[in-house]
């Protein structure tokens, strides 16, 4: 049969007994429970039917990538995603929510190169793949790097980040507003609060790592990205207003 190249989700480690777990590529992930967003619960099913297609004698290979940023050369994004949108909203804002929120974040080209990579080699068959950057940034740290030496945002409750954000529709967070402010669960979490550190899972991308090295393909690190992406958003959000 026609090998199966499925492109996946950071989204099925969302389940509530993963938090805070290092996951591996190896791991049979059963679990669904605590997975509460539409787009992870159809992401964690589609995944599973190709995971245990698989087991059933299917050649798979499944691709986890985890938040796509723009390019790592040209640092075009995509025009309207979240990411964009969270990183461009806090600049334009002047703010950022207190609270340790982490950043699984690659370049477009990196998870590009990698599946085309990976798909190619008869290796690869039977396996998944985490296209996560090896060293997880805070969105603090990384929104800092833009705006260079001396400048800071100002850290303010999550409370006062939205009622910012509300108070102008010029902000590219304004549409977004709902899906900050929904809390999920028994445990009423906001989407940033399930992305904190010491909530949120770790994906372990040991293997894929050492698998796209030896095949010459990196994940950049973020010092080198910082004035590619940050010269795009920027120049975006000077534009938008």
């Amino acid at each position: 049969p026609i090998r199966v190249e499925m492109i996946s989700s950071v989204s099925v480690f969302e389940a509530t007994k993963y938090r805070n777990k290092e996951i591996f590529e190896d791991d049979d992930l059963s679990e669904w429970e605590g997975i509460y967003l539409g787009y992870s619960q159809t992401k964690w099913v589609s995944d599973r039917l190709v995971y245990l297609a698989g087991k059933s004698g299917l050649p798979t290979t499944i691709y986890r990538p985890p938040l796509i940023g723009g390019h790592s050369i040209n640092g075009d994004w995509n025009q309207g995603d979240l990411v964009q949108r969270l990183l461009q909203g806090c600049l334009f804002l002047g703010m950022i929510p207190q609270i340790d929120w982490e950043l699984d974040l690659v370049p477009v080209d990196y998870v590009a190169n990698a599946v085309t990579s990976l798909a190619w080699d008869d290796k690869t068959k039977g396996q998944c793949f985490h296209l996560h950057h090896p060293r997880p940034l805070m969105l603090n740290d990384l929104l800092s790097s833009f705006l260079g030496e001396g400048t800071a945002l100002k850290l303010v409750s999550m409370d006062e980040w939205l009622s910012g954000i509300s108070s102008d529709s010029n902000n590219p967070l304004y549409p977004l507003q709902t899906f900050f402010k929904k809390r999920w669960g028994p445990e009423q979490l906001t989407y940033p609060e399930l992305n904190s550190k010491g909530v949120r899972s770790r994906p372990s991308c040991l293997k894929t790592s050492r698998i796209l090295n030896n095949l010459n393909i990196k994940c950049p690190d973020y010092l080198d990205l910082v004035k590619p992406w940050s010269n795009t958003l920027l120049m975006d959000l000077s534009q938008q207003h």
